[in-house]
């Protein structure tokens, strides 16, 4: 089972109905939308990532296959940009 962690090195800010992630030691930013601040809401809340889809499919009038692969499509770049951190294996 996947599961990811935000890194510490983000502060995350509410900008109306979407997020913004900014890297406190870089000050790279990545902004999210209403789909991607829910994701990330459901993360801070320790939920693991199948859960996380399986609970905004109830948000999201969507087919589950889209909505995994676009939730798929967004942990991958922010896995790229060290957002996030897979600690799937390490048992973390």
């Amino acid at each position: 089972m996947k599961k990811l962690k935000i890194n510490q090195d983000f502060v995350i800010r509410q900008v109306a109905d979407n997020m913004v992630l900014l890297n406190s030691k870089t000050g790279d930013y990545f902004g999210l939308n209403q789909v991607g601040t829910d994701f990330i809401r459901l993360l801070q809340n320790n939920i693991e990532y199948d859960e996380i889809i399986r609970t905004m499919l109830t948000l999201y009038d969507v087919e589950a296959s889209v909505l995994r692969a676009d939730i798929d499509e967004l942990a991958a770049k922010m896995l790229a940009k060290s957002i996030l951190i897979d600690q799937t294996e390490s048992g973390k």
